[in-house]
């Protein structure tokens, strides 16, 4: 007679195997279609609709919109020896992910350079506070720790997941791209993938995500 203890741990070995699949296939696709090429799972829960959307343009004044068109000129980037070389490093990263699209139809050119993470290494940024200031603000509630309290019972478990650099498994479309771009050794590129600046980010994020998590507590 087969014991809890080993159902237990063919279930726990499934699921091992299963999630050792998706990340190899996660490795060979670029990362704004990871979830575009899963749509039919996202159907399945309703999410079908924000996935496909993505990020699109919402902005205050379409005619304060088109005049900074007109008057935008490509920053100057500068850093140290070091921090170019870095920064050449994380563009070609973002080129292969498809993260990052080089292109000449810009309309907005925003600053980019290296900031310093708390553990001494770099994170690439796009400063978005010119195209920010021209988008229409959204609030809403992001589930946080106090939310999760309230769940919690004695005798529950939990398991925490690493979603560094997650918004870029959401697609920017292709009217919001040109607002996204930026200038590197006199090439132009644009975000082709949420970036982590950009006012509407978090919630565009956290509405999709807010569809997965919904489904996994029903389960």
């Amino acid at each position: 007679m087969t014991s809890l203890t080993q159902v237990r741990k063919k279930k726990k070995n499934r699921m091992k195997n299963n999630f050792d699949q998706e990340l190899n296939q996660d490795s060979n696709e670029l990362v704004p279609n990871r979830l575009i090429n899963r749509i039919g799972k996202w159907e399945e829960i309703g999410g079908a609709y924000r996935v496909l959307k993505g990020a699109q343009p919402n902005w205050i004044s379409n005619h304060q919109i088109q005049q900074l068109n007109n008057s935008n000129n490509p920053p100057i980037f500068k850093s140290t020896p070091y921090q170019e070389q870095e920064y050449n490093n994380q563009l070609i990263q973002e080129l292969n992910q498809g993260v990052v699209i080089e292109t000449n139809q810009i309309k907005i050119y925003n600053p980019s350079f290296l900031t310093k993470r708390a553990d001494g290494r770099y994170r690439k940024i796009l400063d978005c506070r010119l195209i920010n200031y021209l988008t229409k603000s959204v609030h809403f509630k992001m589930a946080g720790v106090v939310e999760l309290a309230k769940l919690m019972e004695k005798g529950d478990y939990a398991t925490t997941l690493d979603i560094q650099d997650a918004f870029l498994h959401i697609r920017v479309s292709p009217r919001l791209q040109p607002y996204l771009g930026f200038m590197f050794k006199m090439k132009s590129f644009a975000y082709a993938a949420l970036p982590f600046g950009y006012e509407r980010s978090p919630y565009i994020f956290s509405k999709i995500l807010s569809i997965a998590v919904q489904t996994i507590r029903k389960t």
